[in-house]
């Protein structure tokens, strides 16, 4: 913990200075966003090394093991969700220098879109390392979702004609607009 400590109190104070006389805000804050994830993975590397040097029964020094490679995984995903924030700014001020909306209407459904997937595989990738059959789980999530999707059918077509609608941009956000008697 100490380690993991002093290498987030070296990324926040002689890193991010560094960084700084590069004026890259988007560098700036991937450091910010970095910081506490590498400290777990200094952590997991720790552990990893220190652990087999202990003498631990052989079922601790095993759990200790697959708990390592849970804290590793779960950090890769953690850094890699928090960079998806450095995306987001990236693609955000893209988005700004364009005259049309629809980017600046896409960005937030891009980043939460990206934020679901690597959440999703970040943690198929945690019970993974907890050996934990994944192939049977996916199958089964597989039926899972196909019975969801026929069940939420009428959902599923309002996301279409959300997205049409965002295509084709018949309206745009501050637009006023009167439907059946009904404006806003």
């Amino acid at each position: 913990l100490f380690l993991q400590r002093m290498v987030v109190f070296f990324i926040r104070t002689y890193l991010k200075r560094l960084v700084g006389k590069t004026n890259l805000t988007y560098l700036d804050r991937a450091v910010d966003k970095a910081d506490r994830p590498i400290g777990g993975l200094v952590m997991a590397g720790v552990f990893y090394l220190g652990v087999p040097k202990l003498a631990f029964s052989i079922s601790f020094a095993h759990g200790a093991a697959l708990l390592t490679k849970a804290l590793a995984a779960y950090s890769i995903v953690w850094l890699g969700y928090r960079l998806i924030d450095v995306v987001a700014l990236w693609m955000e001020s893209k988005a700004d220098g364009t005259e049309t909306k629809l980017d600046d209407q896409l960005v937030p459904l891009i980043v939460k879109t990206l934020k679901v997937f690597v959440a999703v595989l970040g943690g198929i990738f945690v019970l993974q390392n907890l050996s934990v059959d994944v192939g049977s789980l996916l199958a089964g999530v597989g039926l899972g979702g196909l019975a969801f999707a026929l069940a939420a059918k009428d959902t599923i077509a309002n996301i279409f004609g959300s997205v049409t609608i965002l295509i084709d941009h018949p309206f745009r956000v501050g637009d006023w607009i009167t439907i059946d008697g009904a404006d806003g």
